[in-house]
């Protein structure tokens, strides 16, 4: 997928520096914690450098100047959210799916992938008992217009909002052998594995957050969880015949960290507690992989 600038290794040294300062005088290296954890939704502790990177991507996700530094305005912003989080009254988006099919662009899908074709032929909802969660492995974007050549039915930005580039009739080529018989939904963003490495082109890893060749790693924002939840529950209503969660990884060797861990256990597993969706249990199709057990450990959000 396309990228975003990305903070260059002279701009990661500056933002460290940065930080080192800021973080006794304005405070925040009290809840350094709180941040790793809860905003930038890490399950391991990171270095200076991917810190820095990590916070770049989330403050491209909330308006703010994408420059790893916390500062006053970065500062404010955070301690509002973490605030919201721990009270439980953080907004859940409130719109819904949002039509783009009349503005997808497939031959722009189809010259990027070098394919012939992004798409197939249509098919009666019946056949459709399944969804692909994916990850676009590129940078934050909240321009719907972005992603207009993405090839899945859906993708969920990092602000929440939700766009449908293709009816659940018609086949797109996102996910290997499910093709057929599934609607792909792209989470927006480059995001890290259990690892905390980010799968690049190619399906390289990278370490998390560096700059230069690297690209922006990160985490799914709670909007893009809260609405990623809220897709699979309309498409449960829209698609009587819908049973089963996948992961890209599932169908193919190439996509070994598609969804990623999070997205997974925040989205995947939860439809599978919540919607009563399976993802096959130890399945996999060609030359996929199941999904790993690390995947499926870790405390749901409410």
């Amino acid at each position: 997928m396309e990228y975003e600038d990305e903070l260059g290794p002279s701009e990661i040294n500056s933002a460290v520096a940065y930080n080192r300062s800021s973080a006794a005088q304005l405070g925040w290296g009290n809840r350094r914690n709180d941040i790793v954890g809860k905003l930038l939704r890490l399950n391991f502790t990171p270095d200076e450098p991917t810190f820095a990177a990590l916070v770049s991507g989330w403050q491209l996700a909330n308006g703010l100047t994408a420059d790893g530094k916390i500062g006053q305005k970065t500062w404010e912003a955070m301690q509002r959210i973490l605030a919201q989080l721990l009270s439980g009254t953080l907004p859940v988006p409130s719109g819904g799916i949002e039509d783009f099919t009349a503005r997808a662009t497939p031959a722009r899908c189809a010259s990027a992938r070098n394919a012939s074709s992004c798409l197939g032929g249509t098919r009666p909802l019946s056949n459709v008992n399944a969804v692909v969660l994916h990850q676009t492995a590129g940078g934050l974007n909240n321009d719907p217009n972005h992603y207009l050549w993405v090839g899945a039915h859906f993708v969920v930005l990092p602000n929440g909002r939700i766009i449908q580039l293709y009816p659940e009739s018609r086949v797109v080529y996102h996910a290997n052998s499910f093709n057929s018989r599934s609607v792909g939904i792209e989470f927006a963003g480059t995001f890290a594995s259990d690892t905390g490495k980010c799968w690049w082109d190619s399906g390289k890893y990278v370490n998390r957050g560096y700059g230069g060749s690297s690209r922006m790693c990160g985490e799914p924002t709670a909007a893009q969880i809260a609405s990623g939840r809220r897709l699979l529950t309309a498409l449960k209503t829209r698609i009587p015949s819908l049973k089963y969660v996948f992961a890209h990884r599932q169908a193919s060797s190439s996509r070994d960290n598609d969804p990623g861990p999070t997205v997974w256990l925040q989205v995947g597993e939860w439809a599978k507690q919540r919607l009563g969706l399976s993802d096959g249990g130890n399945y996999k199709e060609g030359s996929g992989n199941p999904i790993p057990d690390s995947w499926r450990r870790g405390t749901i959000t409410p």
